[in-house]
């Protein structure tokens, strides 16, 4: 780790910072042929993130109408999701009331979660 990663480290910077200091790293070190696949891939990465970050807040972002949208899919990845699942995501408000509606038997494993802060009242 550089000192201006574990600098990062110490003062707590979002994890966004610390991959933008390893992609600089990456894309400043060695010959600009071997960084080329690595850079471009990562950008592409980078900026696929950023896609889905505009796309939840902008598109799918207001609580009053939610509706499904698929965060992760085909040609966005977010990291880590499973190729066995299809991930739906909804942006909700913990002091709304909401009704899921569908036809039984057509999911074979629903699974509702949440993210952030507890929906407890």
């Amino acid at each position: 780790m550089s000192s201006a990663e574990s600098s990062v480290e110490r003062r707590g910077h979002s994890s966004a910072t610390r991959l933008r200091l390893r992609a600089r790293k990456c894309c400043a070190s060695g010959d600009p042929g071997d960084r080329a696949g690595p850079c471009r891939r990562l950008e592409r990465y980078l900026t696929r993130l950023t896609r889905v970050g505009l796309e939840m807040m902008l598109e799918f972002g207001n609580p009053d109408f939610p509706v499904f949208y698929q965060a992760s899919n085909t040609t966005l990845k977010i990291g880590g999701d499973n190729p066995d699942n299809v991930y739906w995501n909804a942006t909700i408000a913990g002091d709304r009331d909401y009704r899921l509606r569908g036809t039984r038997g057509t999911v074979r494993y629903p699974v509702l979660c949440h993210q952030g802060e507890s929906l407890r009242h």
